[in-house]
């Protein structure tokens, strides 16, 4: 009886040992593309996530769509924070037309002069749903009108802080998703330029031309 025990468990300590070599499982990594945004059917940017080291990235959000007065670009950084989520700080610039202009006199912030400059800045955390599904919480969105030197972002406060003052305390809520660089399902074959693409004879069209 003790001979089988001991057989037994010899076997089962020999079929543990692979499992038990298996590397970990890679740690998800924010670096890379990404699209997205609060609408969950027509995302509004593209975001590109580069590594600085040390837990910090440069983030830049470039818009997919001409939303009319805030056609721009957010750059800013974003750092790991305790607990495996990141912290996020970007700003964009715009130039206050006369639209921005009338719509910020209806609140009771009078701008002297279309033209001037004015910089939007937005505080959010991000947490990796899983490698390649990114959720943004903006929990702080000011908006400095206009923008001048004696003001300092996420220092100086704002002229309108978006999430208190005009969305009723409820911070936004945004989703990207990694642009896949790993294959190519939707390619033909195999992630190899199809036959329309490869053959002289059926050249691109103008539009598609560099």
């Amino acid at each position: 009886m003790r001979s089988r025990f001991l057989l037994a468990f010899l076997v089962f300590t020999l079929c543990a040992l692979p499992c038990l070599a298996q590397p970990k499982a890679r740690a998800c990594d924010p670096t890379g593309t990404w699209v997205g945004g609060g609408d969950p059917h027509y995302p509004s940017y593209q975001l590109t996530v580069t590594p600085e080291g040390g837990g910090r990235y440069m983030v830049l959000y470039q818009m997919m769509f001409d939303p009319g007065t805030h056609a721009t670009a957010y750059t800013g950084e974003m750092k790991r924070d305790r607990g495996g989520a990141y912290v996020e700080q970007i700003c964009a610039s715009v130039t206050l037309n006369q639209e921005l202009v009338d719509f910020y006199a209806s609140l009771g912030i009078v701008v002297e002069q279309p033209g001037l400059p004015e910089v939007d800045c937005v505080h959010a955390r991000k947490v990796m749903l899983d490698c390649d599904t990114m959720q943004t919480t903006i929990d702080w969105f000011g908006w400095y009108i206009p923008f001048s030197l004696d003001k300092i972002p996420f220092t100086t406060q704002p002229e309108i802080e978006f999430i208190n003052d005009l969305n009723g305390g409820e911070p936004l809520l945004e989703t990207y998703h990694r642009v896949n660089t790993e294959n190519c399902p939707a390619c033909t074959d195999g992630g190899k330029a199809g036959p329309g693409l490869a053959n002289p004879d059926n050249p691109l069209p103008k539009s598609h031309r560099r």
